[in-house]
């Protein structure tokens, strides 16, 4: 079976946000995600991984104001004095977290908004990303988002963000695969997977998520699926790592979200 992490944003809300990690630790999980880590000091979130012996798998970089319905402002032109600030908060807390993968949000395509100057806007941003942090051993990552859950969203695809990635040609910047996105947006979940399995590795492990329905807290029929799907390919990553031996079920690095819901 594969490595899960708690996405905390997500689940344990009836707690406060510290006491979340205790909780996913009592739980058995040993990783955590968290989508914006910033409403608490860096210090104060260490503190607790390290009290639980959590790993930081991932978050998002600051993305805007999220109150009044932003979602990234990676590709908004216009906003690159912003972005840089926010990729300055967000190395700042991953080196005191020791965190390994970033999330960019790209962002939502306003009202009569030009996609073609927001594409060069985000491959220009993500090529500075990856620039700064081409020695770091960051994971730099895209995930495409449907838009049932978030209209608008300008990476919508998992074709857009492959083409993305060529594009910018930055080694560590990679795929973060939803498999509950892609399943609302693109389907074929198993043929898809094996496809993209390339773009989505890492250094350590594949960068897959599960997740529900937003009507849904907890893992259902559908999150199991998706787990079997999620075992698959690590055993593609034993594989790839091991041509020479049999693929084993499991690989140690392994990193899932646990339950999330969409809103």
């Amino acid at each position: 079976m594969p490595k899960l992490a708690a996405n905390l944003s997500w689940i344990y809300q009836e707690v406060p946000f510290l006491q979340r990690f205790g909780a996913a630790a009592a739980h058995g999980f040993k990783a955590v995600e968290i989508l914006f880590p910033y409403e608490a000091p860096a210090k104060d979130i260490a503190a607790e991984l390290k009290k639980h012996k959590l790993t930081q798998a991932l978050f998002n970089l600051p993305p805007g104001d999220w109150s009044k319905g932003e979602r990234g402002i990676a590709a908004l032109p216009g906003r690159e004095a912003e972005f840089a600030k926010a990729l300055d908060t967000a190395l700042e807390y991953a080196k005191v977290l020791e965190c390994r993968t970033l999330h960019v949000m790209s962002g939502l395509i306003p009202a009569g908004g030009d996609a073609r100057a927001m594409h060069r806007t985000f491959v220009s941003n993500l090529k500075m990303v990856c620039d700064r942090t081409a020695k770091s051993g960051l994971t730099i990552v895209m995930e495409p988002i449907n838009h049932r859950d978030i209209p608008g969203y300008f990476t919508n695809t998992t074709s857009q963000v492959d083409a993305i990635i060529k594009e910018v040609g930055a080694p560590h910047l990679k795929l973060q695969l939803d498999l509950y996105h892609m399943q609302v947006t693109e389907g074929d979940l198993q043929k898809r997977t094996e496809r993209l399995f390339p773009i989505t590795r890492t250094s350590r492990s594949p960068a897959i998520q599960i997740a529900t329905s937003r009507i849904s807290a907890r893992p259902t029929t559908c999150t199991c699926s998706m787990c079997s799907i999620a075992s698959a390919t690590t055993a593609m990553s034993a594989s790839s790592t091991s041509p020479r031996r049999r693929p084993r079920p499991a690989s140690a690095g392994r990193r899932s979200t646990a339950s999330r819901r969409k809103q």
